[in-house]
């Protein structure tokens, strides 16, 4: 006599979220590989883009987007670009060429995953202060710049924006009259005197 037996299990998910689809329903025939459900949290979306082949060189990452769509049109939601896709995409049916991009979302609660959404890109502003890519100083802690003040190097922590590529944009902790030096040597200390040319 063979008896069936039920076996009450339970999953543990490894990390925080809540569920956002169920995949089987009771009596489904599933294996170790059967996706059951799909979890996830609200509080952070990516937004998948697709960049027109004409605009795809303006598009770099950092670059804050804005978010908006017809389930939430009294709302605007703000990110920045993640990704760029390394090449550009062929659409044969609609004889177009694009760019994907990735776009984080933080902050959002009336975006739901799966809504379609309108992005729009700032590629750059006019009144931004930039400064060239050489002068910046890149670091696990963070960015900074060599100011010269008074004929002596001080290395100042700024925060950046977006970047062309051969300037980058500083949000804070520089002003328009400021010196900075270009390629600093890694010798270079705070405090070190240094000549203006």
């Amino acid at each position: 006599m063979v008896e069936r037996q039920t076996v009450q299990q339970g999953l543990v998910c490894q990390r925080d979220g809540q569920v956002l689809s169920i995949s089987v329903k009771p009596g489904d025939q599933i294996t170790d590989n059967t996706p059951l459900l799909t979890i996830g949290t609200l509080q952070e979306f990516t937004v998948q883009a697709e960049i027109p082949e004409s605009e795809a060189g303006k598009i770099r990452t950092g670059q804050p987007v804005t978010v908006t769509g017809n389930a939430f049109l009294d709302e605007t939601y703000e990110g920045e670009i993640t990704q760029v896709g390394l090449e550009v995409l062929n659409d044969i049916q609609e004889k177009k060429s694009y760019l994907p991009v990735i776009a984080m979302v933080k902050d959002a609660p009336l975006l739901l995953p799966g809504y379609s959404v309108d992005l729009e890109i700032t590629v750059a502003d006019s009144q931004a202060l930039v400064v060239p890519v050489e002068a910046l100083v890149e670091k696990d802690e963070g960015n900074s710049i060599w100011m010269i003040k008074n004929g002596t190097a001080i290395l100042t922590p700024v925060k950046v924006g977006i970047s062309d590529g051969i300037t980058v944009e500083i949000k804070s902790g520089a002003a328009r009259d400021d010196q900075v030096v270009l390629n600093p040597p890694a010798q270079l200390k705070d405090g070190s005197k240094v000549h203006v040319k």
